[in-house]
């Protein structure tokens, strides 16, 4: 069998309900540039999308997948799996939520070919949402990407392999689960040359959908920051992903810092449905966040519940400070949405003074022409 020039994954989870990994799939396998693989990596999927994904195997041998026994939450993470069954010289990229146009494959491979020393090639996509579609993708600028402003689209992007073999793979720590592909643009472009192709070659629709990354994971870009600013190419190397840590919390981060780091940790086992790992966090929750309250609260709880195990007394104060700490979050963000409302009358009353002003000192420069009209007329 002729080897693939390139080698497409697709990560997925449980999206077979409205016809969305069946669209997506659809759309890798109707492109005009035949030579490539599709290696769809399922994140433990329970909607039945393994029996879809076993037809499309069956039916077409460019396709095969792999089905990792637990959820991870990290499709930085899952897509390593499939990289490591790759065989394609250029790397490039699907998701369940996205589709293709025809000619995605045969833009960015047209591009890719002119220059041999670019590192990647990326275009443009559409995102769709409950604001309607917006065009993203411009040229690279790294200033931009240094600001966290991610302006290359993942599902348009084509990444020569041994790129990886240079800056690492995509890093799957939990603190980049939204912006892991930003993260790996901003190492990349440091490295290797990058082209961009000013056409829209993709359409997201993850923006609209209740379970995307952007709506169900919290963003606290300050740690998100800080830690892509750590050196990790070293680390993400494909030789040394096997005993890398995408929970590491042993981070170069002030005591706030860490506490806010085991708040999202303890937020991702909670939505990938990680027991083991909430009631870990929660064995040594005092001696990693030194958060006051912690222990006293668990006491409490213990003290009502004197017949659960330890290990359902942890899991239940894991999921209860889970909630204790959204609804902190959520009170101070709409403090801060206060804060600013109140900020924005108070411009708009001394905007409206300042016309009221005006108006009145335009009113009498007025009198004051008729006035002297008047005079010069008598």
């Amino acid at each position: 069998m002729k080897e693939p020039l390139v080698s497409i994954l697709l990560p997925t989870c449980s999206r077979r309900a409205g016809g969305y990994l069946e669209r997506a799939v659809s759309s890798v396998l109707g492109q005009t540039f035949r030579n490539f693989e599709l290696i769809v990596i399922d994140d433990a999927s329970i909607d039945g999308s393994r029996e879809l994904i076993r037809r499309y195997e069956q039916s077409d041998r460019r396709v095969s997948s792999i089905r990792l026994p637990r959820n991870t939450g990290l499709p930085a993470l899952a897509t390593f799996y499939g990289f490591q069954r790759a065989r394609g010289e250029l790397i490039a990229f699907a998701f369940d939520d996205c589709v293709l146009y025809p000619d995605h494959l045969e833009t960015l491979v047209s591009r890719m070919r002119t220059d041999g020393k670019l590192g990647m090639v990326y275009a443009q996509a559409y995102i769709m949402d409950s604001g309607g579609k917006r065009l993203i993708g411009s040229p690279l600028q790294m200033r931009q990407l240094d600001k966290a402003n991610n302006h290359i689209p993942h599902v348009a992007a084509m990444v020569r392999r041994g790129v990886f073999s240079k800056v690492g793979w995509f890093d799957p720590h939990f603190l980049l689960c939204r912006f892991y592909d930003w993260d790996m643009w901003r190492r990349l472009a440091r490295v290797f040359p990058v082209a961009f192709v000013p056409k829209a070659v993709a359409e997201e629709f993850g923006a609209g959908l209740d379970d995307s990354f952007g709506r169900s994971y919290s963003l606290n870009t300050g740690l998100m920051l800080k830690y892509a600013n750590i050196d990790r190419n070293a680390l993400l190397l494909p030789e040394n992903m096997h005993r890398y840590s995408p929970f590491r919390l042993d981070l170069p981060f002030n005591k706030e810092e860490k506490r806010e780091l085991m708040a999202l940790a303890l937020e991702h086992f909670v939505l990938s449905h990680d027991a083991d790992r909430i009631i870990g966090l929660v064995a040594g929750w005092e001696h990693r966040m030194n958060a006051p309250g912690t222990a006293l609260r668990f006491s409490k709880l213990k003290a009502r519940n004197p017949h659960m195990d330890l290990r359902s007394l942890q899991l239940m104060h894991g999921l209860s400070e889970y909630a204790r700490w959204k609804a902190e979050t959520l009170t101070r963000e709409t403090e801060r949405m206060r804060q600013l409302f109140l900020e924005q009358h108070a411009f708009s009353q001394r905007q409206q003074q300042f016309i009221d002003a005006r108006e009145a000192y335009i009113q009498q420069l007025l009198a004051m022409i008729r006035e002297l009209q008047r005079m010069a007329g008598g």
